[in-house]
C-alpha cells in the first residue's frame, strides 16, 4: 500500500480539523467526501483538493479504493452511518462517542467482526504523547498507588435550542459531547468503576447542561468528574497517588504535557504538539489497517464498550434519555 486513501463522511467542523492534520501523516490522502448536500460536499472538496464529492452517503459506499472512512457526523447518526460502511466492507474510524448507547455499540462491533473489517472509536486523546507517557508512569508506580482522579471539561456554550449542542433530537448535552473526556480519563487511568453516582441539570430542551460524576472503587479509589456547558472550567486532569501526583496541562483532552509532583519537587514534561492534534490517531489507524489488524490494540472494543456502558450508567442516574 502506497498512499492511504481516506474518505470523509459528513464534512463538518471536526472533519475540517481532521483533514488538515493529514498533511502531518506519511502517505495519508483523501480521495472522497460525502454529504447530504452535494453543494456542501463540492465546497469541501474544492477547499481541500479532493477528487470526488458526492451528495449522499450511499454513493460514497460505491467509490473504489477507499482504505478507511472517517465518520464525522453528529453522534446521533454514528450508528446508522458506521453500520452502512461496515456492511459495505469498509474500514471505519468513527468519531466519539461511538454511538448513543451500549446496544448500538455492541451491534457495530459485532458487524465489524462479521465482515472482518477494522473499526475504532475516534477518541483522539488516547493517542496524544502525554496520554501514553502518563499511563506508563502510573503503571511503573511513579506516584505510588492511585488514590484519586479529578477531571473536568466545561465552557460557556452559546444557547441555541435548535443547535447540535442543546438539541435532544441530535443527541445534545454535556455528557456525550464533552463529559466523555473526563469519563475516558478515569476509565483509562483507574479502570472500570465499581460504583457510579451522578447528578445533573436538565435544561428546557431536555438535555443535560451540566453533570457531576463520582466513580468509586473497592480499593478506596475515587474519581470526581465534571462536565458543563454553562461555565468555563479549568479543563484539568489531576491524578493523585500515595507518593505524589500528576497534573496534566490544561486543556487536558488535547494537552502538550504534564507535571509530576513528588518528593517536594516538580518536574515539567513537554510532549509536543503538531497541527490540530489528530495526527497520532490518524497514523495509528493507518498502521493498524496496513498491518491487517481489525481492532486497535490501544482503543480496543472492550474499552469502547466499557466507556459507553458508563455513559449509559450516568444517563440513568441523572434521568437523561433520547428519542
Amino acid at each position: 500500500m502506497s498512499n492511504f486513501n481516506w474518505a470523509i463522511l459528513a464534512p463538518g467542523h471536526i472533519a475540517n480539523n481532521f483533514i488538515q492534520d493529514l498533511s502531518h501523516v506519511d502517505d495519508a490522502n483523501v480521495i472522497a467526501v460525502a454529504s447530504r448536500s452535494l453543494d456542501r460536499a463540492k465546497a469541501f472538496a474544492d477547499q481541500y483538493a479532493i477528487p470526488t464529492a458526492v451528495g449522499s452517503y450511499e454513493e460514497l459506499l460505491k467509490i473504489p479504493d477507499i482504505d478507511c472512512v472517517y465518520v464525522a457526523s453528529p453522534h446521533v447518526f454514528h450508528f446508522e452511518h458506521t453500520m452502512m460502511c461496515l456492511e459495505a466492507g469498509l474500514h471505519v474510524l468513527c468519531e466519539k462517542p461511538f454511538a448513543m448507547d451500549s446496544e448500538e455499540v455492541d451491534q457495530m462491533i459485532q458487524k465489524a467482526k462479521e465482515n472482518d473489517v477494522f473499526l475504532m472509536e475516534a477518541m483522539w486523546t488516547r493517542f496524544f504523547p502525554w496520554t501514553e507517557q502518563v499511563l506508563q508512569k502510573i503503571e511503573d508506580g511513579a506516584i505510588g498507588d492511585i488514590l484519586s482522579l479529578q477531571a473536568d471539561f466545561g465552557f460557556h456554550a452559546d444557547y441555541n435550542p435548535e443547535g447540535r449542542v442543546f438539541n435532544k433530537i441530535l443527541g445534545g448535552g454535556a455528557l456525550l459531547d464533552i463529559g466523555i473526556y473526563p469519563v475516558f480519563a478515569a476509565l483509562l487511568f483507574l479502570g472500570y468503576p465499581d460504583e457510579v453516582t451522578a447528578k445533573g441539570e436538565i435544561g428546557p430542551t431536555g438535555v443535560d447542561h451540566e453533570v457531576d460524576i463520582r466513580f468509586s472503587y473497592k480499593n478506596g479509589g475515587v474519581a470526581n468528574l465534571r462536565a458543563t456547558l454553562i461555565e468555563d472550567t479549568m479543563n484539568e486532569c489531576i491524578i493523585k497517588g500515595t507518593k505524589g501526583r500528576i497534573e496534566v496541562d490544561p486543556r487536558f483532552h488535547q494537552s502538550k504535557g504534564y507535571r509530576i509532583f513528588k518528593d517536594n519537587s516538580e518536574q515539567q514534561i513537554d510532549c509536543g504538539f503538531e497541527g490540530k492534534g489528530f495526527r497520532w490517531e490518524i497514523a495509528h489507524v493507518q498502521q493498524c489497517i496496513k498491518s491487517g489488524l481489525k481492532e486497535s490494540p490501544l482503543m480496543t472494543f472492550e474499552f469502547s464498550s466499557q466507556l459507553i456502558q458508563i455513559l449509559d450508567w450516568v444517563r440513568q442516574e441523572i434521568g437523561l434519555s433520547y428519542p
